[in-house]
Parts: C-alpha cells; sequence; structure tokens
C-alpha cells in the first residue's frame, strides 16, 4: 500500500465555488431552509460508510447550469462500526477509486472530472450559510491551515488513537509550536476520546468555530493578516460582530450555527457524470413500470438531490413515443421489453469487462446501487426507453489490509468487499475472503535466491488436520513462525499458494533483501485468505439478471433472492464437493426445480404490470426464456463444466477479462434471437431495427472529459 497522498498546496482557495467563470458548485437546499439547516448541501445519496454523494455542478455566469455531476466525497466523521477501516486504508481506497476511474475512462464506467491539479485531495473545508462562502479552516491561533496530523508519535504521546491504527482523525496545526507542552487538537470524532494527556485538549465542532473569534477581534494589520483575509472571508464580511460577539468563555455565538463543515477534515473527492437511475429502477421502467411510479419512488428514498435530476425528465417521460410496439396489436410488445432489458445487462456486462482489463481487478460491490443509467441525447424517432447508457461506479471498494511497521507488506492483490457492501450480490466466495482462524502447519523451505527485489523462497506447507484442499493456487497465506530464535523470528511471511503436491501445498514468498534465511523446516501459525479475484464479480452479475428479469410489481427483490437460494441450496447439497457431474445433467435438474417453482419463474415475469402478464398468453418464445435463466445460474453457480468458473481462482491472470467476454457473447447471442422473432416479419420491421442500433450506437458515446479548471 503506498503512502497517502496529502494536500501541500497553499492555495488559500478551495476547488469548490472558487473559479469566476466556469466553476464546479455543489447543489444547495433552497434559500428558505438554507440557514435553517445543519446540512445544506443536496444529497444523492448517505447510506455509505465512509462517504457521501452530493449533487453539484458545472456553473458560468451568475447562475446557470452547464451539467450536474454527482459528487463523492470523504465524510467528516465515519459513521461508527465494529470493523472499521484505518486511515490508512480509507486513503488507500480514495487513491485507488481514482486511478481506477482514470484508467476506466471508456465504456460502461463513470468519468470522472479533472478539477485541476490537487483538487481530489483537500485541506477541510467550512460553509457559510450567511455568506454562501467556502474557506479552509484556518487555525485560531496563528491563521495557517489546520491539517489531519498523521504524526503518530505525536498522538502517542497524548494518548489520543494513532492515525494509521485508527479511524479516528484529528487536526492540528503543525505551525504553531507548542507552548509549554500545550498542544490543542481538534475532531469531528462522535466516539470520544479518553482524557488526554502532556497538556493536550481536545476541543470539538463548536468549540472550533468559537476559537475563530481570536483572529476576527485581533487588531492591526500586516501583509500576513492581509493574505488571510482572502482566505478567510470573516475577517473582512460585514457580519462578523453579530456572528462573533464577546460573550463569556465557553458560551455559543452566532458563528457556530452560520458555519458548517463541508468536511472537518481532510478529505477526498470524485466529481462524476451525474446519472438519473440506478440500475434496477431504469430495470422497472424497461419493465413498464410507469414513469410516475418508479419517480416518486426514487425521490422518497433519495430526496431533493433525486428531484433535481429527475426534474429534467419530465418532458422525455410525458412523450407518446416511449416504445414502438406498446399497445401494438401484433403482440411484439413483450420480446421489445426482454429485448430492452438484455440491453441493459449488456451496458453493465461491458463496464464490468472495462474495469477487469484496464484495472485487472474485481469490483467486489457490484449491486442496484454501484451500477447506474441514464438517458442519451434525444435522437428523433428514437423510442426514449430505447435511449440509455449504462455507467458502472465504485470501481474500487475493496479494502486492502494495512502493512506493519517493520514487517513486508501484503500482497497488493489481497482484496476484501466493502464493509457496505450489499450481501444479497456478494459472492459466497467473498463472504468468507478469511478464515479468521490461525492453524498449525508444518512449513518446509526448499530452495531460496536473492536478488534485487528482495529474498526469494519456495517451498511447501503440510498438515496432518487442516484442509488443505481448501487452499487454492494464488491465495495468500499469513505465516507466523513459531520457532523462537533465527532470522525469521517476530517476521511475518505472505506466501502465495502456487499449487497442490501430495498431502501438501506448494508455496512461494519474498523476504526483505538481506534476510538470512536458509532451507529447513519449522512450524507457523498460518492464516488463510482467499485471493478474491474477477470470478467473484460473477456472482453479483447473476444476481442482478435475477433482479433484471424476475422483479415485478408482485415480487419485490427479497422474494426473488429467496426462490433464486433455494435452488442454490439444492444444488450445493447435490453437486458440492463432488467430482464434476454432466452438464446436461445439471441443465435438466436447474430446468425441472425452475419449472417446480414457476410462479417466480414464469416466462412473463419481466413484465413489470400484473396486467401486462396477464394480458399475453406466451411472452416469449420458451427456449429463449430457458435459456437466459440458465445463463443466469451458471452465472451464480460454481459447478464444474456447467457454471462459467468453478472457483474463485478459476480465472486467467493474464487476460481477467476472458470470463465476461464469455458472458457477453451469450447474452449478445440472446438479444439477436430475441432480435429475430421481433424483426423478422417484413423488411420495414428490420429497417426500423437498423435505424435505431445505430441512432442508439452514436448516442451512448462517451463524452470528453470536462475540466473547468482549464
Amino acid at each position: 500500500m503506498k503512502a497517502a497522498n496529502t494536500p501541500e498546496s497553499s492555495d488559500p482557495l478551495p476547488p469548490v465555488g472558487s473559479a469566476p467563470s466556469l466553476r464546479f458548485e455543489l447543489e444547495l437546499l433552497p434559500a428558505q431552509g438554507l440557514e435553517a439547516s445543519d446540512d445544506p448541501f443536496v444529497a444523492l445519496s448517505d447510506a455509505a460508510r465512509y462517504s457521501r454523494l452530493l449533487l453539484g455542478r458545472l456553473a458560468s455566469g451568475r447562475d446557470t447550469c452547464l451539467k450536474y455531476l454527482a459528487v463523492k466525497i470523504q465524510r467528516g466523521g465515519y459513521r461508527p462500526a465494529k470493523d472499521s477501516l484505518t486511515n490508512l486504508q480509507i486513503e488507500d481506497l480514495w487513491e485507488r477509486e481514482r486511478e481506477s476511474l482514470d484508467r476506466c475512462s471508456g465504456r460502461g464506467v463513470a468519468l470522472r472530472y479533472d478539477l485541476g491539479e490537487g483538487a481530489s485531495h483537500s485541506l477541510p473545508v467550512t460553509f457559510c450559510k450567511k455568506i454562501r462562502r467556502y474557506f479552509h479552516v484556518p487555525c485560531p491561533a496563528c491563521g495557517r491551515p489546520l491539517r489531519d496530523c498523521r504524526d503518530d508519535a505525536l498522538l502517542r504521546e497524548h494518548g489520543l488513537s494513532e492515525y494509521s491504527r485508527s479511524s479516528v482523525r484529528f487536526l492540528h496545526c503543525r505551525d504553531c509550536p507548542a507552548e509549554k507542552g500545550k498542544k490543542v487538537f481538534y475532531t469531528a470524532s462522535l466516539s470520544g476520546e479518553g482524557a488526554a494527556r502532556g497538556g493536550a485538549e481536545i476541543r470539538h465542532r463548536a468549540e472550533l468555530y468559537r476559537d475563530f473569534g481570536s483572529l476576527v477581534r485581533s487588531e492591526g494589520e500586516s501583509e500576513e493578516r492581509r493574505r488571510l483575509r482572502e482566505a478567510f472571508p470573516c475577517l473582512g464580511c460585514d457580519h462578523r460582530k453579530e456572528c462573533y460577539p464577546p460573550s463569556p468563555a465557553g458560551a455559543p455565538i452566532p458563528a457556530e450555527t452560520r458555519l458548517v463543515p463541508l468536511s472537518f477534515h481532510e478529505f477526498h473527492l470524485l466529481p462524476q457524470e451525474a446519472f438519473e437511475f440506478r440500475y434496477d429502477e431504469f430495470a422497472d421502467l424497461l419493465g413498464g413500470a410507469s414513469w410516475e411510479g418508479v419517480r416518486d419512488k426514487a425521490i422518497q428514498g433519495g430526496g431533493e438531490g433525486r428531484a433535481r435530476l429527475l426534474k429534467g425528465l419530465e418532458g422525455a417521460f410525458s412523450s407518446p413515443l416511449q416504445w414502438l410496439w406498446r399497445g401494438h396489436s401484433s403482440g411484439h410488445w413483450p420480446l421489445e421489453v426482454f429485448r430492452l432489458k438484455l440491453q441493459l445487462f449488456s451496458g453493465l456486462c461491458q463496464g464490468l469487462r472495462t474495469l477487469h482489463t484496464q484495472c485487472r481487478a474485481p469490483h467486489l460491490n457490484l449491486s442496484p446501487s454501484s451500477v447506474m443509467v441514464r438517458l442519451g441525447p434525444p435522437a428523433p424517432g428514437v423510442p426514449v426507453r430505447w435511449n440509455f447508457q449504462v455507467g458502472l461506479t465504485g470501481p474500487a471498494s475493496s479494502s486492502r489490509l494495512s502493512p506493519e511497521p517493520g514487517q513486508p507488506p501484503p500482497p497488493a492483490g489481497l482484496l476484501f468487499p466493502a464493509a457496505d457492501a450489499d450481501p444479497a450480490y456478494l459472492s459466497p466466495f467473498a463472504r468468507d475472503a478469511a478464515s479468521g482462524r490461525e492453524e498449525t502447519l508444518r512449513i518446509t523451505l526448499r530452495t531460496v535466491r536473492e536478488d534485487q527485489g528482495g529474498v526469494h523462497v519456495e517451498g511447501t506447507a503440510t498438515s496432518d488436520r487442516a484442509r488443505l484442499d481448501r487452499m487454492l493456487p494464488r491465495d495468500v497465506l499469513r505465516i507466523l513462525p513459531s520457532t523462537s530464535g533465527g532470522p525469521l523470528e517476530s517476521l511475518t511471511l505472505w506466501a502465495t499458494v502456487e499449487g497442490h503436491e501430495e498431502r501438501a501445498l506448494k508455496i512461494a514468498a519474498v523476504l526483505p533483501a538481506g534476510v538470512p534465511v536458509k532451507p529447513g523446516a519449522f512450524d507457523g501459525a498460518v492464516t488463510h485468505f482467499r485471493t478474491l479475484q474477477v470470478p467473484c464479480d460473477l456472482y453479483s452479475l447473476g444476481m442482478l439478471l435475477f433482479r433484471t428479469l424476475l422483479v415485478n410489481e408482485d415480487r419485490d427483490s427479497f422474494a426473488t433472492d429467496a426462490a433464486v437460494q433455494r435452488i442454490l441450496k439444492q444444488l450445493g447439497l447435490k453437486y458440492e464437493g463432488r467430482e464434476a457431474p454432466s452438464p446436461h445433467r445439471v441443465v435438466d435438474e436447474v430446468l425441472h426445480m425452475v419449472e417446480e417453482d414457476k410462479e417466480v419463474f414464469d416466462g412473463a415475469a419481466f413484465l413489470y404490470a400484473r396486467a401486462d402478464r396477464s394480458a399475453v398468453a406466451s411472452a416469449i418464445p420458451g427456449r429463449i426464456w430457458s435459456d437466459t435463466l440458465l445463463l443466469a445460474f451458471r452465472l451464480v453457480t460454481s459447478i464444474s463444466g456447467f457454471s462459467f468458473s468453478a472457483d474463485h481462482s478459476d480465472y486467467d491472470p493474464e487476460q481477467p477479462e476472458i470470463l465476461v467476454d464469455r458472458v457477453l457473447r451469450e447474452v449478445l447471442e440472446l438479444e439477436t434471437r430475441a432480435g429475430v422473432e421481433l424483426f423478422s416479419r417484413g423488411e420495414r420491421d428490420q429497417e426500423i431495427s437498423e435505424i435505431c442500433a445505430s441512432l442508439i450506437g452514436e448516442s451512448t458515446e462517451s463524452p470528453a472529459p470536462v475540466n473547468p479548471g482549464s
């Protein structure tokens, strides 16, 4: 894990709302409620543990919105959790997500908007609701910017949680010398640190804003104070006397309610293109759900931000041209809906393929909330619900272990699913990424060689009790030698499983250069970690395909998931841990189980409204429907010969995109088969198909990034 990228710029202006012409802004609540709210920013989503999603915009002139943006911003105070990541792990998440978005700026992944050098990681920013100004948080003593304290030794000295080993953060002024050992720290943490020691004082948000009064009321004029006036608007504000009146020590002042933190601590900022819909919302629209129903439900769950994004679509969804065949006597409409749903799923697969190709890593957090959809630009003659673009978000939400001081770092490819990943879409491989138990294995080092990259060792791990068959190639073993004395004492070995031999694992590890290790054997306390890679995303894809096909007005996602899990449980009992069965036998088993639960897996389930399903005798050809369900079951299972992947190690690390390529080929084949049924009844239908495909292809090209700083 690389060192955190910290903001070192001395620029007095934050990246939000600073440029005079083309500028980046955050949307704010209406004026009548702005000053009364403790959170004046318009949210698109507030569900994540370590981040928020706010509605932003590119603006020009006095108040002209050129484009809405979805702004992912690091929380100033994290939501409490039993299994919190450390600050270093959280920093790593943000750095990897920014890099992943930049690498994946192709088809199917949300674009990141570049705000200029250094804007992606900012010093703390506070917003004044009274004058609508943003500013970096100054030290109340000297006026220089406050920063997160990353000095673990300093924090330990004062009895505070270390930055590298916790998720607690403290602001401090690194330019102010501590007087007589006294040090002031500010924090947004609600967990409550114990009493600080060594002359340290911990103060919170209201106390920080109260402390600004010493800057506002100070006398004199100097070059440094003139510079501070540019960066800290309270100094020259007409309201400063009413905001910072003389008051008894510790008494509240008006500034405390007029100032709100955009982020109390240093924060990462990722402005991305805004998509109007979640994947599941648009799947329902394609299935025939009413615009009003989907809109109202989205606003109920997302609030003001979703309302503003969706408001611009009222005209599109009031158009009479929503589909080609809705209400037509030909009965083509169910086929049209089915084909559009396959195209929606295909767009998701395209985005995932881009991620696998460019980042050579899994997503590990695919769910309806991490796959977004937006309408394309209006195209003459193209139905509204034909014209959409899919965008993958959160391409690096998986976490990694932090390195221990003085120890070799864990492998970079050792990933763990996001703490708030949706369990309904999380692969069973990822649910048990680490065994959590230590087992004693006999480690035998057979070969040792040293080069510029370190000391390379190869050997075996054996045990009479541990289940070695569960440890697969590319999995990782953390080995703590049990033998006292010798060069490996107190050293952590990170070994990779290379394969199996009779009653043993073949392993390889790299030790720091200069460790005088020799071939030999020792006992070690070993923890097994699965290496989660692209096969884990296949389960999520399969569950999203089931969501696309089976959820409707009468059956929600919970009922659909329960039906799928019933079949998976039966398949697991029949085939888990056994020799590979005949693929044809598994196909027959699955189709038999589907037939027994026909109410859920009915061939018209993809039509959203009960009235639409009851109006059709046969929505689509039965063979196309059964092949589509089999595709979904092959994604969510791990049965050799039947499934796309037999286990979490069943992929080509040199070409990780191959698995999704196979899925895409089959989805496109199903699209083609549905298209033949839909458009084979005359040359006119074929002509319509070609024109629509051409127009949609033109309208879904990814736009070039906009740089408002240019």
